[in-house]
């Protein structure tokens, strides 16, 4: 399932979040499509990891709370090259913003 939300760039990004499905809570892993300078550290935008004066470079880069995972692939197009399915994804996000869905 893909979803369109705002984050706050300012703080870190979340990795997940718990959402209820038939009922019962669940852990989502958030993936995120075009994630420019990303520092994989401390979960911000605006420098990536080589950047960042809060890396501990004794940390192996497979111990850091994010990583290449968060990346989601880029959306799938219909008809194997025409546009992608806008039209879906923009009625999600107006609905988001005004309250509902």
């Amino acid at each position: 399932m893909r979803v369109r939300v705002l984050f706050k760039v300012d703080k870190p990004l979340p990795r997940g979040t718990v959402m209820k499905i038939g009922g019962e809570r669940i852990w989502v892993d958030i993936k995120i499509e075009r994630l420019p300078g990303f520092c994989y550290a401390i979960g911000c935008l605006g420098h990536v990891l080589r950047e960042c004066s809060a890396y501990d470079e004794e940390v192996p880069e497979s111990e850091l709370p994010y990583g290449t995972w968060l990346r989601a692939s880029p959306m799938k197009t219909r008809n194997g090259g025409g546009k992608p399915e806008k039209d879906i994804e923009n009625k999600l996000f107006h609905d988001l913003r005004e309250g509902g869905a």
